[in-house]
C-alpha cells in the first residue's frame, strides 16, 4: 500500500522542524468543533470558541475549588459518557 511506519525517535531525528510564529488568539476564534451524533438527522458541527472554554474553566474553578483532581471534558454531556 505504500504506507511507511516510523518510530518516534526516527521521526524526530530525521524530520526537519521549523519554528513558526503564532498569532495571539481572539476570544471569538474557534477552539474546537464538536460534531453531533446525527440521531435526529445529519450530523452537525458545533463551534466552541476560546471564550466558551475560558468561561467553562472559570466555572469549574468557582464550583470545584482546587483539591482532588477534576476531569474537564470539552464535549457536552449528551455526547460523552463520563
Amino acid at each position: 500500500m505504500g504506507l511507511k511506519v516510523f518510530s518516534w525517535h526516527v521521526l524526530v531525528k530525521e524530520m526537519e522542524f521549523k519554528e513558526v510564529e503564532l498569532e495571539e488568539c481572539k476570544s471569538d476564534d474557534c477552539y474546537i468543533f464538536s460534531y453531533t451524533s446525527g440521531t435526529t438527522g445529519d450530523s452537525k458541527g458545533v463551534k466552541t470558541t476560546h471564550k466558551n472554554l475560558l468561561v467553562m474553566l472559570e466555572t469549574i474553578v468557582k464550583f470545584f475549588p482546587p483539591g482532588p483532581p477534576t476531569v474537564c471534558s470539552y464535549l457536552p454531556l449528551p455526547h460523552v459518557f463520563e
